[in-house]
């Protein structure tokens, strides 16, 4: 078929997978599917046409596929996809590619910041937070750019070895993670396009509201960051301190490369607050080694740390820092939208970072060494949702991620609290790379652990323990736990036990190998073991629902 090209007004060869002109859904495959899920072809009045309508229900880890889930595209005529979207939701796109090296997975998401070749066979790029803004999009990808890109930028050295030669031998399929509208699926063929980047365009165009944003573009990463309220530049310890004091709800500190030493118990009163290297503004990584934040080495103290005060520190942000030098580097307590973000944080003395009080947020793309701790622990009692992806958690004391549930007898957990771990490294934990410390009652919460690879934990892959039990873990008995816990397509590699288990698990779709005592015990009660690759183990299973 052959279509007017948005961006250049020219002829481009096309090979449409969906455009819903048919008024059919056949095309479309839905995973892990609830009551609530549905697809259907609807006519959508701003974009004058018919549309795909993406719903998923409560179960948060339902997906979209379209293409046979079998043969898939196999299309090897073309590297450039092209596909129209609106969504006011958080969503993750991942296009099937077949290279050389073996399967890639390119994913697309809401983030204003792309992580490129995190791990072997996965790829992040974001297309930026006006990517969900409830207007009609187009995104053109070159998908052959976008792989040579990813492990041009990625910061495993072994990656971009391994990489370097890597080309894409076939297309052959397209997911969807999120609600939203769609339309115009397509593979454009090479050389049809005029352009030498990836594009994204505004089919509905939009008055911008006069506000006072700096918009500042990230030039190597093809995105924009929008960057609220003042800017305010800083270039050594003593103007960041000031800084910190004089800052209001909403800007942004701006730190040059440099140490800022003797940071110590720093309390971060303002809401909305943006603190970030150069890498902020240039996506140029290099901002992240040379923009160093350095506590006193003393291990009872923090670097930075959260107001008790209900109210004031809500979402903080932290973008593109080497941290070190301290007991702990931050203790978040209010607000959902807390951030951390590209940071390498190496040898903290107690837990890396803590989420406490009411606090939520989000941990991505950083690296994180040698914790004296966790890496990543969660106290938070009552409220806030947490993803933690794209990182690297290695040689961790204890745990890679501890999460400390709380009873909540009186039902005090109005909306469901969701933990979305996703696509980490988490290596050589002295204890479990993700702990569950559970509290025997049922509490609002639910867990998503997937594609994650866990690796050589002293302990335990990913085990659930009670809290009176939390430093002894004598004889690994796991818990009646019955929050539920999917956990899917992970790799786990040399620990003790895989998965040490609760009663309300489901377990998919995972690697489990070499474990050198179990991989999987006591995931029994309603919990369901399905479709997972088992490869030498001392032991597949024990007290187990297999």
């Amino acid at each position: 078929m052959v279509v007017e090209n948005n961006t250049t007004n020219t002829q481009v060869a096309l090979t449409i997978y969906e455009d819903a002109q048919d008024g059919l859904v056949d095309g479309w495959v839905i995973y892990k599917e609830d009551n609530e899920t549905n697809i259907s072809n609807i006519y959508d009045v701003d974009k004058a046409s018919n549309v795909i309508k993406l719903e998923r229900g409560a179960m948060s880890d339902t997906y979209f596929v379209l293409g046979d889930k079998n043969s898939g595209w196999a299309n090897n005529d073309s590297n450039t996809i092209q596909w129209s979207m609106n969504t006011t939701n958080t969503f993750k796109i991942t296009i099937l590619v077949k290279t050389t090296n073996g399967t890639r997975y390119i994913k697309y998401d809401d983030s204003n910041t792309n992580r490129g070749q995190y791990k072997e066979d996965s790829i992040q790029y974001g297309l930026g937070t006006a990517s969900k803004d409830g207007t009609w999009k187009t995104f053109t990808r070159n998908l052959a750019l976008d792989l040579k890109d990813a492990n041009r930028s990625s910061l495993l050295p072994e990656i971009q070895q391994a990489e370097a030669n890597n080309t894409i031998v076939s297309i052959n399929g397209f997911r969807i993670d999120g609600n939203m509208r769609v339309d115009n699926i397509a593979m454009i063929q090479d050389g049809t396009i005029t352009e030498d980047t990836n594009t994204t365009i505004e089919e509905i165009p939009t008055i911008p509201n006069p506000v006072e944003t700096n918009t500042t573009t990230v030039t190597d990463q093809n995105q924009t960051i929008d960057i609220n309220g003042t800017i305010i530049n800083v270039s050594n310890t003593a103007e960041f301190k000031s800084a910190l004091t004089t800052a209001q709800d909403g800007d942004t500190i701006l730190l040059a490369p440099g140490i800022y030493d003797n940071l110590n118990e720093i309390v971060i009163l303002q809401n909305n607050l943006t603190i970030a290297s150069h890498y902020l503004t240039t996506g140029n990584q290099s901002y992240i080694d040379s923009t160093i934040l350095r506590g006193t080495g003393d291990k009872e103290h923090r670097i930075f740390d959260g107001s008790r005060v209900a109210g004031s520190s809500e979402n903080i942000k932290f973008i593109g820092f080497t941290i070190d030098n301290s007991g702990k580097f931050i203790t978040f307590t209010y607000g959902n939208g807390n951030l951390v973000d590209h940071c390498k944080i190496n040898g903290i003395r107690r837990d890396s970072i803590s989420f406490d009080t009411e606090a939520g947020g989000q941990v991505l793309h950083c690296i994180i060494t040698g914790s004296g701790d966790d890496a990543l622990d969660i106290d938070t009692k009552l409220k806030g949702n947490f993803e933690f992806a794209y990182n690297q958690l290695l040689d961790s004391h204890d745990d890679g991620i501890e999460v400390h549930q709380w009873a909540d007898t009186k039902e005090k957990i109005v909306d469901t609290m969701r933990y979305n771990f996703h696509d980490n490294i988490i290596k050589n934990s002295g204890k479990d790379g993700i702990q569950l410390i559970d509290f025997h009652d049922k509490t609002n919460r639910e867990f998503t652990i997937s594609n994650n690879t866990i690796s050589n934990c002293g302990h335990v892959g990913v085990g659930m323990i009670y809290e009176v039990s939390q430093h002894e873990e004598t004889g690994f008995v796991g818990t009646d736990m019955t929050e539920r816990v999917v956990v899917r397509g992970n790799i786990f590699d040399s620990n003790q036990y895989h998965l040490l288990g609760g009663d309300n698990m489901l377990v998919e779709n995972n690697e489990f190998k070499n474990a050198t005592n179990t991989a999987i015990k006591r995931v029994k009660g309603d919990s369901v073991i399905q479709n997972n690759t088992y490869i030498n183990n001392a032991k597949d299973f024990e007290d187990s629902n297999n």
